[in-house]
C-alpha cells in the first residue's frame, strides 16, 4: 500500500490536562496524539479537532469537515485496537510522534504525527502521514521508528 499524507486537527480546550502539556515534557507530544485518538475512538469531531495546529483547523474550516475527512480516508486513526507510541524525535527542527496502529481488522500501521508548538508550550498536531504495514526498510528507520526505550 502507498503511503497516505493527512492532516490531523486540534481546537484549544479551555483547562483540558492534555492542552497544558509542556513542550520541555518528553510526554507533551504523546498526550495530545493519544487524547485525539480517545476523541476519535468517541466519536467527539470538536475534541479531535481541538489537538490540530492552526492551520490544519483553518484548513478544514469545522469539526464536523475535518471528522469526515478523517472517516473518509484515515479510518485506521477512528479506533485502533493498540496504539503503540514510539520515542519521539526531532528531525530538522521538526517535531515527530511515531505510532504504531493496529485497525479494527487487525491490520499494522506505522503513522507519523508532524508536531507542532505553540509559543505558550502547548503542542498541536499539524500533519500526518502513514503506511499500511510499510516495508521493514520502514519500520526499522532508525532515525523516526526507534521503539521506547531502545538503544
Amino acid at each position: 500500500a502507498g503511503v497516505a499524507t493527512i492532516a490531523v486537527a486540534t481546537v484549544p480546550l479551555a483547562g483540558h490536562a492534555a492542552d497544558r502539556a509542556r513542550a520541555d515534557e518528553p510526554a507533551g507530544p504523546r498526550r495530545i496524539v493519544q487524547a485525539q485518538l480517545d476523541a476519535f475512538a468517541a466519536g467527539d469531531a470538536y475534541a479531535a479537532f481541538a489537538y490540530a495546529s492552526p492551520g490544519i483547523r483553518a484548513a478544514f474550516g469545522t469539526p464536523e469537515a475535518f471528522m469526515a475527512m478523517v472517516r473518509r480516508g484515515y479510518p485506521a486513526v477512528i479506533a485502533p485496537r493498540t496504539a503503540t507510541f514510539l520515542v519521539v524525535r526531532v528531525v530538522d527542527g521538526v517535531t515527530y510522534q511515531p505510532v504504531r496502529l493496529i485497525d479494527s481488522d487487525g491490520r499494522a500501521w506505522l503513522a507519523l504525527y508532524r508536531m507542532l508548538r505553540r509559543e505558550d508550550g502547548t503542542w498541536r498536531i499539524d500533519g500526518f502521514s502513514y503506511a499500511l504495514n510499510p516495508p521493514l526498510q520502514v519500520r526499522e528507520c532508525p532515525v523516526l521508528f526507534e521503539e521506547r526505550g531502545a538503544g
